[in-house]
């Protein structure tokens, strides 16, 4: 075998060891941005929060929702259902929203122990959006699931600046 040949033997070898790293890093960016887009949806709707009207409610009804999941292991998900009334220009609603991203326990008394913050009869702040009434939560701002989205959306977004580092501009174009 020539020089010549033993040469393009070699760089037709890393070119084939780099595809999969660049299918890898094209597939994580992908990741990356769905997990980024659905952080910044969420995000969004608990950020605006902060800028609803309060009014006051009543809490009409509570209960925990057991439901199958079948994740890493297969078990139940305990979700505090909490239903309020609240009056916005004259007009009665019904609410059921403790926060944005309501959430969903591995243990029933974490989801009751929600429960016990709205006991039913009690009169509550209900906050609803002022350009759509019917739309409502007991709890505004950033809730725990927010903050995670938040720390996704900044390690995700991490990634995508270490794909433009990483793979050279000749391999992008």
């Amino acid at each position: 075998m020539t020089a010549r040949n033993s040469t393009s033997s070699r760089t037709s070898i890393s070119r084939n060891q780099k595809k999969p790293e660049i299918s890898f890093l094209v597939m994580a960016l992908l990741f990356t941005l769905v997990v980024d887009a659905v952080s910044a949806y969420f995000l969004s709707h608990e950020i605006a929060s902060y800028s609803f009207s309060e009014t006051s409610g009543k809490i009409v009804s509570g209960t925990v929702e057991k439901r199958k999941h079948s994740g890493k292991r297969i078990g139940f998900k305990y979700t505090p259902q909490i239903g309020y009334t609240y009056e916005v220009d004259g007009k009665t609603l019904v609410g059921k929203g403790i926060h944005f991203s309501d959430s969903s326990f591995n243990m029933p008394h974490e989801a009751e122990r929600v429960l016990a913050r709205f006991p039913l009869g009690s009169d509550v702040s209900v906050y609803y959006d002022p350009a759509d009434p019917g739309r409502s939560v007991l709890v505004r701002g950033i809730s725990g699931i927010g903050i995670f989205f938040l720390l996704a959306l900044i390690n995700f977004g991490f990634v995508f600046l270490v794909w433009l580092r990483v793979i050279p501009r000749k391999t992008r174009a």
